[in-house]
């Protein structure tokens, strides 16, 4: 439709240096991950100035919150490994992961492109004092002390 927000939808491996420039193109970055431990390109898209919405779990949690990004509601599932080969199946039997709620996800996407979601302010600062590599050391070093 002529009034749709322009969506780019890659599937493809990008490498890494082909990211920043990904990310001058966008507004927002969409995860609805089921297990991501950290997810980096989600935390380099916020120190870019991208609007994170992101599932409400595991590392997510350690770097975001409700003020400075839509976190999409997600419950513990058990991880689905019906089409896995049976090695991968066999490392994850009984463990969980996460069924992220796809219809916030569509209305949190319907936000963006309506620019209501504007107010909170960006994640861009918060990632850029708290995640740096002197911030890491120091904390490595009382870690080690």
């Amino acid at each position: 439709p002529a009034d749709a927000a322009p969506i780019l939808l890659r599937t493809d491996l990008l490498p890494d240096d082909a990211m920043p420039g990904m990310y001058a193109t966008c507004t927002h970055y969409l995860s609805v991950s089921s297990g991501e431990g950290w997810d980096l390109p989600a935390i380099e898209a916020a120190a870019a100035g991208l609007r994170p919405i992101v599932p409400d779990h595991s590392g997510y949690r350690a770097w975001l919150n409700d003020t400075i990004a839509t976190l999409l509601p997600a419950r513990p599932v058990p991880a689905y490994t019906a089409n896995w080969d049976p090695w991968i199946a066999d490392l994850h039997a009984g463990a969980s992961w996460w069924d992220t709620d796809l219809d916030a996800a569509v209305a949190a996407v319907r936000e963006a492109i309506d620019g209501r979601d504007r107010a909170k302010p960006l994640a861009r600062e918060t990632i850029l004092r708290d995640f740096s590599w002197e911030r890491a050391a120091e904390h490595l070093v009382r870690i080690l002390e």
